[in-house]
């Protein structure tokens, strides 16, 4: 398993919002509430599959409403000392 940086999960998971949603990444800030962003669960839990395969380790399906923002989220999961489940 390769260790991903905060900067390279945040960058991601921008990405990925914006391509979820269809927008451009410029409309999504990685400082803004996440759940602006994935209005429902189905949005949620569709993201951390691809954040699971991308990081090629277990996420916890609660790990997007656990974390305000996606810089919050990236910081998280680039601590190599965070839990890989936080419930």
């Amino acid at each position: 398993m390769t260790t991903k940086s905060a900067q390279e999960i945040t960058d991601w998971l921008v990405a990925e919002v914006a391509r979820l949603l269809d927008l451009d990444r410029a409309q999504v800030s990685p400082d803004g509430p996440l759940v602006d962003y994935l209005t429902d669960s189905r949005d949620a839990l569709s993201l951390t599959a691809e954040l699971q395969a991308w990081l090629g380790r277990e996420v916890s399906s609660y790990v997007m409403w656990d974390f305000p923002t996606i810089a919050a989220l990236a910081a998280h999961l680039a601590d190599p000392d965070a839990t890989r489940a936080t419930r």
